[in-house]
């Protein structure tokens, strides 16, 4: 009995002892991700020249943005009316635990979630699909976040320039493969990352043939990619195929890091891929 009060006594002291090495370590940090701060967010309107449309722009900043003079890295969100606020206060608690780098958020999306439904099949495909009305789209779409909507966001924030990433699910996670492998093959660098979530298969022989061709032009592939997929279900062939062609090109300058999550269907893989593919792409051991 005397030996379980004495362990019963001993595991809060030490876990005491422990908070108070952390706290030294790093104490602002670390209450901040104790006390949850509000982080600063806003949101507006973007008229693309480009698309013809109004996109609602979404903006996530680190808390201390205001106070200091640092520069960060954007993280570009697709479907952003569904995944903005799920990510970025999921990744306030990582970098603000101190395992990620601090960023600046960007979810790109539409006037509400229902138009977002029927919208994002017109952005995030290219070449156009049977079966999805308006599609198509993926290359206008592409030169709007190029020519408009980056410039603007690089002006009007501190971002660090060339150090951005690129976030989609689904059908966005397509468009990840499509810009990734199109912007390489125009020689047109946009994005330093690519997190692919249950890439949904729309094309890939079109993106089998444009990654073909990229091979025929360079050896070379300058930017990391992370992909994420379950086991159930057949929509993320793409992830498959992809790794095992990657692995035979060996790119010169491509980091990939490829993962199937056992009994994890198209929708569950989305929590991990943000997680996992942003401390990936974040993380602090750089």
């Amino acid at each position: 009995m005397k030996h379980i009060l004495f362990i019963a006594l001993l595991i809060p002291l030490s876990i005491c002892c422990k908070r108070q090495e952390l706290q030294k370590k790093d104490k602002d940090d670390l209450t901040t991700f104790l006390t949850m701060d509000p982080l600063i967010q806003t949101s507006f309107y973007y008229y693309s020249k480009t698309v013809k449309d109004t996109f609602k722009i979404f903006i996530c900043l680190p808390k201390k943005y205001e106070v200091s003079k640092d520069n960060y890295p954007a993280v570009y969100i697709l479907d952003a009316n569904v995944a903005f606020d799920m990510i970025s206060t999921l990744m306030k608690l990582v970098s603000n635990g101190l395992d990620c780098k601090q960023a600046i958020y960007i979810g790109v999306g539409y006037k509400d979630f229902m138009i977002m439904d029927s919208l994002r099949g017109r952005d995030y495909s290219y070449p156009q699909k049977d079966g999805i009305p308006g599609s198509g789209g993926g290359r206008l779409f592409t030169t709007f976040l190029q020519n408009e909507l980056i410039p603007y966001i690089d002006s009007a924030y501190r971002t660090k320039f060339h150090d951005n990433t690129l976030i989609g699910h689904s059908l966005g996670g397509y468009y990840v493969f499509y810009n990734m492998l199109s912007s390489a093959v125009e020689d047109k660098p946009m994005f330093k990352n690519y997190i692919a979530g249950s890439p949904f298969v729309i094309n890939d022989k079109y993106l089998v043939d444009l990654e073909q061709t990229l091979s025929t032009n360079t050896d070379s592939l300058p930017v990391k990619l992370f992909m994420c997929s379950g086991t159930i279900g057949d929509v993320d062939s793409m992830l498959i195929v992809f790794t095992e062609i990657f692995k035979k090109r060996n790119y010169k300058g491509f980091e990939f890091k490829s993962i199937e999550l056992k009994d994890f269907d198209h929708m569950d893989v989305m929590f991990p891929t943000w997680s996992k593919g942003l401390r990936y792409i974040l993380t602090n051991e750089q």
